[in-house]
């Protein structure tokens, strides 16, 4: 979304983390930050996506991709608290972790880029008709299964139309989110 907005920000490029500082790709950048430059913005990174994975391809070794007689062991990961973030396809990633020493992690945290970019929905929507909300909702491309329940994913299943299941959605989680109650006022 911010780049969209013309924001020149990638964490692949910031952070170089991975393979990313071996391949050559560019940031596209929109002009106004509405629905087409958002829709352009992905347009243009599924591109370039496909550009990193052709150079991707062409630094592959020939052999074998693991060897057999290497054993994965338990990763253990020392005493202390960390943050990692990548770049994901709506936005950054976040990871948070606390750690006691053991295999499992004392305290694990995903920030999902989905429902951060939920909570400017309101103010996008400000000034538009009721229809203009599901094509602002659809240009913001969220994904609700980062932030619900498997339980509701599973009653949403059987539903058709993405307003009874963004409704549906948003009666059950009116206290996770400040906008949840206006934004289900607006649909």
């Amino acid at each position: 979304m911010l780049r969209a907005c013309g924001v020149n920000y990638d964490i692949r490029k910031v952070d170089g983390y991975g393979f990313y500082p071996r391949f050559k790709f560019r940031i596209p950048l929109g002009n106004h930050g509405d629905t087409y430059d958002r829709l352009m913005m992905r347009a243009l990174e599924m591109r370039e996506s496909i550009s990193i994975l052709k150079q991707a391809f062409e630094q592959i070794p020939a052999g074998p991709v693991m060897n057999p007689k290497v054993k994965i062991r338990a990763f253990r990961p020392p005493v202390g608290e960390a943050y990692g973030r990548i770049e994901a396809p709506k936005g950054e990633l976040g990871f948070y972790l606390i750690s006691d020493g053991s295999p499992n992690p004392y305290r694990y945290r995903v920030r999902p880029p989905s429902f951060i970019n939920l909570t400017i929905l309101e103010d996008l929507c400000l000034g538009h008709t009721v229809a203009d909300v599901m094509v602002i909702l659809g240009s913001v491309d969220i994904v609700m299964g980062k932030w619900i329940g498997d339980e509701e994913v599973k009653k949403l299943q059987g539903l058709h139309s993405y307003k009874v299941a963004l409704t549906f959605i948003l009666s059950h989680r009116r206290g996770d989110s400040p906008y949840a109650c206006t934004t289900l006022q607006l649909l």
